[in-house]
């Protein structure tokens, strides 16, 4: 099960395009329920504006979110991030 919450933080660079403020957003829980991922952190962070339909890639903290996003770096549509998680999750139980 997934829980997705909107972190409210400083606010961020708003998105060039549309001038809307960002939300910084953290998941928790898993998409696959891989046995090998059993006491690792089932967090993840992304930035995302939700008025252009963009958001930063997935990451491990909320600092590497916030810095794509102000850097702009690896912006991907907003429909991407389930499949974008399940591919981030599935390369940490391959580490493992």
């Amino acid at each position: 099960m997934m829980l997705v919450a909107i972190k409210p933080r400083r606010p961020l660079a708003p998105h060039s395009t549309c001038g809307h403020a960002p939300h910084l957003i953290e998941a928790r829980g898993r998409v696959c329920g891989d046995l090998r991922l059993l006491g690792t952190p089932a967090r993840a962070w992304h930035v995302e504006c939700s008025r252009c339909g963009v958001s930063t890639q997935i990451h491990p903290s909320a600092r590497l979110a916030e810095l794509a996003w102000c850097v702009q770096a690896d912006l991907v549509d907003i429909t991407a991030l389930p499949t974008l998680r399940l591919a981030a999750e599935r390369a940490r139980a391959a580490a493992a």
